[in-house]
């Protein structure tokens, strides 16, 4: 029913059977009128307080005069400061306390939304990951990605170093059905492409060209991506990836994957004579085509995308295959499509 933050940081989900809980801090105490809510206290006598969800009451005894009583709403937060008496309305920061964790993986889940891009380069989505690393298509070994030109062998590829990505395969429908999870869900649209691929699938990377010592930015109405603060998938024709959402949500129990989101384009910084590169472009949530975009272009700007997901999905593909042959250079070899900014969305 009660608890004393001396010093430190608490996190508190109440539920209605517990209305009434109380958090006392140094000369105040914040009563649950039905909440999720996060206090952090120093020695000093300052307290905040960060209400996440529902409302607290907040009581401070400053003696007979001085007596404050208060409502405390949903996203709405304040500083205590017991040595004057004085309680002042702050920012919120709903990303400073730890809600959730797992002890045997060490996730720890401050509210903040998951950045499959850094579970690319072997990260649990929350920062993680190593920068500029990826899958490999050949074998799905997390790593350096490699870029150059490589004929695909038709095969999934399980990535066991890394549980929330299930599989990496090369799309190429010519011969039939694509097998795009390890429980033999396939991508029967998958378009008829050259088996092809250059790029491994690579997390927050500006690459450099085989065809010489420029680099390939990710660049998006003039924001560079594949960036720590802009992060970004980078998958080249052709390839395909798929992410187990079940295995995240094993990773941080009694959290709801809302939707997915990112927006898709192809780098307006390609080399000048790759200007006319081309994607054909397909989202699947356990075999069904959800997203499907032809003839992507870079001059077609960003593509929002939204995906939304129910508790029984548990694989979600993103696949990229060359569009249409360019004159003299191969269908896929200008291909530079990302993923930006691609999130998974969660409710607790």
């Amino acid at each position: 029913d009660e608890m004393y933050l001396y010093s430190g940081s608490v996190y508190t989900t109440v539920t209605i059977e517990a209305i009434g809980f109380t958090l006392n801090v140094q000369g105040a105490a914040f009563v649950d009128l039905g909440t999720e809510f996060g206090v952090k206290s120093d020695v000093t006598g300052t307290s905040e307080l960060h209400v996440t969800k529902g409302k607290i009451r907040l009581l401070c005894d400053g003696g007979e005069d001085s007596k404050i009583s208060q409502t405390v709403g949903e996203n709405q937060a304040v500083c205590y400061d017991v040595k004057s008496n004085q309680v002042e309305a702050i920012l919120i920061e709903k990303n400073i306390f730890v809600r959730k964790f797992d002890s045997k993986t060490g996730m720890m889940w401050r509210g903040q939304m998951i950045d499959l891009a850094d579970i690319v380069g072997g990260g649990n989505g929350f920062e993680d990951g190593r920068p500029h690393y990826g899958i490999s298509l050949t074998n799905g070994r997390i790593g350096r990605p490699v870029n150059r030109k490589r004929q695909g062998n038709n095969l999934y590829h399980p990535v066991l170093e890394n549980s929330f990505v299930d599989g990496v395969f090369v799309p190429d429908g010519g011969a039939g059905p694509v097998r795009i999870s390890s429980t033999n869900h396939v991508y029967q649209e998958c378009p008829d492409t050259n088996g092809m691929f250059y790029c491994d699938i690579a997390s927050n990377e500006t690459l450099s060209s085989e065809f010489g010592d420029s680099n390939l930015p990710l660049i998006l109405e003039d924001q560079t991506y594949g960036t720590t603060e802009n992060s970004a998938i980078l998958m080249h024709a052709n390839s395909g990836m798929t992410f187990d959402l079940d295995a995240i949500r094993d990773s941080l129990s009694d959290i709801s994957i809302q939707r997915f989101k990112t927006v898709l384009r192809l780098s307006t910084k390609n080399p000048p004579e790759r200007v006319d590169s081309t994607v054909d472009v397909a989202i699947l949530v356990d075999g069904r085509l959800l997203f499907s975009r032809s003839q992507v272009t870079a001059q077609n700007g960003g593509i929002p995308i939204t995906i939304s997901l129910n508790p029984k999905d548990r694989f979600l593909t993103l696949v990229v295959t060359d569009g249409a042959a360019v004159s003299g250079i191969d269908a896929s070899a200008n291909d530079y499509a990302f993923f930006a900014e691609p999130i998974l969305e969660i409710d607790k």
